[in-house]
C-alpha cells in the first residue's frame, strides 16, 4: 500500500480473530499518530470507541447525529439497577413516574433509566425507600446508537440543520 493521507476503512476488523483486531488497532493509532485523517464505518462497538475521535450515527442514509469520542463516557443518560429490602419499598417506588427499564419482583430489583438532571431527584426520592443495593451505569456507545434504530422516530439529518 501505498502511505495515502486519508485512510477510508470499512468493518476493517471483521472476520480478524482478536490478536489481529489489537493488532490493527495499533497500527491504525499509530497512522492516527503521524497526523493520517482515518474515516471508519463499523459496528463494532468497541473498535470505534478505540479509534475514533468523533463518531458519526447514520440512519437511513443520513447522519443523524454526531458526537465526540470524549463524550461517550459522559452521556446524559444513566441506567440505575436498584435492589429494595422489602415489597413495600419495591411497590412504592414503582409508582413515583421515573422511568422503569426492567424489574425484577421476586429479588425487588428494578433497573430505572435517568438523565442527568433527573439523577439529583432520583437519590432524593430513593431516602423515602428501603435501598438495599444501588449500582450506576453509564449508558455506552452501543446504547446511545441503539436508541436512533429501536425508534420508529424519524430523525432529520444534520443536513436538515437538526443534530439530535
Amino acid at each position: 500500500m501505498s502511505n495515502p493521507e486519508v485512510l477510508l476503512l470499512d468493518e476493517p476488523t471483521s472476520g480478524l480473530d482478536p490478536v489481529m483486531q489489537e493488532v490493527f488497532i495499533n497500527f491504525v493509532k499509530g497512522e492516527k499518530d503521524k497526523g493520517k485523517t482515518v474515516l471508519l464505518s463499523s459496528h463494532i462497538f468497541s473498535e470505534v470507541e478505540a479509534l475514533c475521535d468523533r463518531i458519526a450515527i447514520i440512519k437511513d442514509g443520513k447522519i443523524v447525529s454526531v458526537v465526540k469520542a470524549e463524550e461517550v463516557k459522559h452521556f446524559k443518560r444513566k441506567t440505575f439497577d436498584i435492589t429494595f429490602s422489602d415489597e413495600k419499598s419495591f411497590d412504592g417506588f414503582r409508582h413515583t413516574g421515573f422511568e422503569i427499564k426492567s424489574e425484577d419482583k421476586a429479588k425487588f430489583m428494578l433497573s430505572v433509566c435517568a438523565e442527568n438532571p433527573q439523577c439529583d431527584k432520583l437519590i432524593k426520592t430513593l431516602v423515602n425507600f428501603n435501598v438495599a443495593h444501588f449500582v450506576e451505569h453509564n449508558q455506552t456507545l452501543e446504547d446511545y446508537f441503539m436508541n436512533f434504530y429501536k425508534s420508529d422516530k424519524s430523525f432529520g439529518g444534520i443536513a436538515d440543520g437538526k443534530r439530535n
